[in-house]
């Protein structure tokens, strides 16, 4: 396994306790985005695609969303490394589908709600599903990438390079 502890890099750069510099739990808004987006289907529907697509291409999105959320986990896990914000990164982990993707479990998550929208035939819920990717840019993903650049220095600016954030 490729990962990096602070005690790889400088001190000085490793901060001492926890930070969560996150606006909001990402979990926590995909629920409520999707109850928001489940209530405008309910009040307003609107047709997205024919169903038969949908019924199709919903599931595949659904899927590939809970194996990129899965997968990424798992990985972290098994790196030994926080997962949830609140817990601390003791790991740079460049991995599993960290390999592809910097984020990618808020990958997993947007796949999954782009996939209910198509599967529920929802324009609202796809719509809102690139307003939950705006959201983790804005308030969840900077403060993550500063953090670790913080805490990994160097290596995490290496990395940064090498992978995109999303695909």
């Amino acid at each position: 396994m490729s990962e990096i502890t602070p005690s790889d890099t400088p001190a000085e750069s490793v901060p001492t306790e926890t930070e969560e510099a996150v606006a909001f739990p990402p979990p926590l808004v995909l629920g409520a985005l999707l109850l928001v987006g489940g209530l405008l289907t309910w009040w307003l529907p609107l047709r997205l695609i024919p169903t038969a697509i949908g019924v199709i291409l919903g599931p595949l999105l659904i899927l590939g969303g809970i194996f990129f959320m899965l997968a990424g986990i798992q990985t972290m896990e098994k790196a030994e490394t926080g997962v949830r914000h609140a817990d601390p990164s003791t790991a740079l982990v460049e991995d599993g589908p960290f390999r592809y993707s910097r984020n990618p479990i808020y990958l997993g998550m947007a796949l999954l709600m782009a996939g209910i929208g198509m599967a529920a035939n929802s324009p609202w819920i796809v719509l809102l599903s690139g307003a939950f990717i705006w959201l983790l840019q804005w308030g969840v993903i900077g403060a993550e990438e500063e953090h670790m650049a913080k805490r990994f220095g160097p290596s995490y600016q290496g990395y940064k390079k090498r992978v995109r954030r999303w695909l």
